[in-house]
């Protein structure tokens, strides 16, 4: 691959972003970077350094409890933030100006393919060249002229810490508020195949709890495994062979950029192999279609104020999403993972896209159950999620697939329920009286909300953001 001056940092390949990070892991050589790195000053925070001491010991204590390179949570954390994104061209200077020449030689040479950064003339910094005399092969110290030699500092590591990284702050005050900038820490970390096929099994493709399985479910664009190992349990999305480049990377993309309690944590990928992975928190307790059907492993059904707050939850993970002009395009029950607790976690962004691009879409994806009437004349706004939601509600109410429902001409659940006068005969009495404290129906106060979410006219669907206030009501 070809890169130029322009290209950004996180835009790399992983082979190519690893071999970065061992150039800057080298001595540290990433504190030093990290502690130069600079911001637009503003008026409340004039020192034009973007990250102080505290940033750099929040990547070191990461990188011990992640078992990861600090360099490599150094470039991702720098590389994805702030409006213009780093190029190699705003890293090159960076190391140059540091006299960091090893690894400017490397991003020079090794990725832009260009000559090494001039050396100075002088200075412990200035090139050494060396004779092929007899003299300086039988003595190793001879390498390095006398003169050259008294220039040279003993640099230690705290040497360095000092000298470059206090340099980011010019007072004390302007060194506190640095302090409180957030910095994350917490992106998806490269996974090799080898390794996911080892913590799983070799993708063991029995279902889990049947001989030693370790298949927790399947769709149209792959499978999903148990990974175990020291104990600790992920999720594996195996991905089909011809599952599209983009819906992999714009997955990976959108997860680390809207992290939020009620979506599913991303904790790393791969790429290295056959097939494209993602590896997921594991949710134990199901998605919430499996456990509304009470079938197989889940028995017990779901009572009615657990539904409202996994409604709840997911309304909130879905508001955090728009926030930041996402559309999710695929929101359903399936999708609405569970942890331990039964908090809810909406997953699966591979269809995810900019509500900018509401009306640029020439293929129509998602499940169409739960598609709004203008996804199918190639609109996905934001709306549409709204209307999804709806049907996720009608399931919470029901308990009924929204697939076929049973008893209803074959109609899938929203035309069928819709065209009901009533809800009474429909609400699932498995998941108990569906009574408030103070004797509301609250069966009823989501049933209303369904129907709103419903409305055809997209324009006539509440906002997320009204949908978490009238769920929080009920709550």
């Amino acid at each position: 691959m070809v890169f130029n001056r322009d290209t950004e940092v996180r835009k790399l390949p992983y082979v190519d972003h690893y071999n970065l990070a061992l150039q800057l892991e080298d001595g540290s050589t990433w504190k030093r970077v990290m502690g130069r790195v600079q911001r637009a000053p503003t008026e409340t925070l004039p020192c034009p350094y973007k990250y102080t001491t505290k940033h750099i010991k929040m990547v070191e204590e990461a990188g011990g409890r992640q078992n990861r390179s600090c360099a490599e949570i150094f470039l991702e954390e720098w590389g994805c933030s702030g409006r213009r994104r780093p190029t190699l061209a705003d890293l090159l200077n960076l190391l140059t100006d540091l006299e960091l020449y090893k690894a400017a030689d490397f991003v020079a040479v090794e990725l832009l393919k260009e000559p090494r950064p001039r050396r100075p003339e002088s200075g412990p910094a200035a090139e050494v060249f060396l004779s092929d005399s007899s003299e300086f092969r039988q003595s190793p110290a001879a390498l390095l002229p006398q003169e050259v030699e008294s220039l040279v500092p003993v640099v230690t590591p705290a040497r360095i810490e000092s000298n470059e990284i206090s340099s980011a702050v010019e007072s004390t005050r302007t060194y506190q508020q640095l302090e409180t900038l957030p910095i994350n820490v917490h992106y998806p970390r490269h996974i090799p195949y080898i390794e996911l096929k080892a913590i799983t099994n070799n993708f063991n493709s029995d279902p889990v709890g049947e001989n030693s399985g370790r298949l927790l479910g399947k769709g149209a664009f792959g499978s999903v495994h148990l990974a175990i190992r020291e104990n600790e349990f992920t999720a594996v999305k195996c991905l089909e062979k011809d599952n599209p480049d983009k819906m992999f990377h714009r997955e990976v993309k959108t997860m680390f950029s809207v992290e939020h309690p009620n979506l599913l944590r991303l904790i790393g990928f791969s790429e290295d192999g056959p097939n494209k992975c993602l590896v997921y928190e594991y949710m134990s307790q199901g998605n919430l279609h499996e456990r509304l059907s009470c079938r197989g492993r889940w028995q017990h059904p779901l009572l009615y104020p657990i539904r409202i707050k996994i409604a709840l939850g997911t309304s909130k993970g879905l508001k955090h999403l728009h926030s930041f002009g996402l559309v999710h395009r695929d929101v359903k029950s399936e999708n609405i993972l569970l942890d331990k607790d039964l908090v809810p976690k909406l997953g699966d962004f591979g269809l995810a896209r900019s509500a900018e691009m509401a009306f640029a879409s020439d293929e129509i994806l998602g499940t169409d159950v739960y598609m709004a009437p203008e996804v199918f004349r190639g609109e996905v706004p934001i709306e549409s999620d709204v209307f999804s939601i709806g049907v996720v509600l009608l399931e919470l109410i029901t308990g009924l697939s929204p697939y076929i429902s049973s008893d209803s001409d074959g109609l899938d659940l929203v035309t069928h329920v819709l065209g009901e006068q009533s809800i009474e005969s429909l609400v699932d009495n498995k998941a108990g009286n569906w009574l408030s404290t103070n004797g509301t129906v609250l069966s009823d106060l989501l049933f209303s909300l369904a129907r709103d979410c419903l409305e055809e006219e997209k324009s006539s669907r509440p906002t997320m953001s009204t949908v978490v206030e009238r769920l929080e009501a009920m709550a």
